[in-house]
Formats: C-alpha cells, structure tokens, sequence
C-alpha cells in the first residue's frame, strides 16, 4: 500500500487530518526539494500539496512527475482556494483524451 502525506504551509490542516492524511508543513521559505527527498527516503510515494505549494512549485512538481520519482499532485483544502486543482484536473483529462474541454 502506497505511503500518503499532505504537504501543506499551515499546521492546522484539521479537514486533511480528519480524512486519515499525515500533513507535514512546510515553511514558507523552506527547501521543498529538501523535504522532498526526505519524505521519499522515509517511504513516503504520494504527496498531496495545496494549491499554494502547487502554485510555488509547480515546475518542480512536474519534473517529479515526470521522472516517477514520488508523485504528486495538488489537493484543495479550506484555505487559499484558487481553483488550481480543477484546472490541473482539467489540464490531464484533456492531456488524455487528447480533446480541449471547454
């Protein structure tokens, strides 16, 4: 069974907690590569993060994805809600069906 934590800036993430998911925080100015790797090194193989961390790293996120090292992927909580995890939703059900939905 697959390792899951949530990857989050705040360290109240009570609705993530309530749906069984270990959260980590991350300081805003910390070394999300850093923690990454340790995360990796301690089994973990989904990270969830919110949008706000989705929105820093995007770039990073997807070169992870990329080369299948540890996936991760953005998770709306109740803060700081931007509609990023619909779009990327978005993004990879037309990246699949290979079709734009409007």
């Amino acid at each position: 069974m697959a390792k899951v934590v949530y990857l989050s800036y705040e360290k109240t993430e009570g609705m993530m907690k309530t749906l069984g998911l270990e959260v980590v925080t991350l300081e805003k100015n910390g070394d999300f590569k850093h923690l990454v790797r340790q995360l990796q090194h301690g089994g973990i193989n989904i990270i969830f993060v919110t949008e706000a961390i989705y929105q820093d790293y995007q770039d990073v996120i997807q070169q992870y994805n990329k080369e299948f090292e540890v996936a991760i992927s953005v998770l709306s909580n109740q803060l700081h809600h931007h509609q990023l995890a619909q779009k990327r939703l978005k993004e990879l059900t037309e990246e699949a069906l290979g079709v734009t939905i409007s």
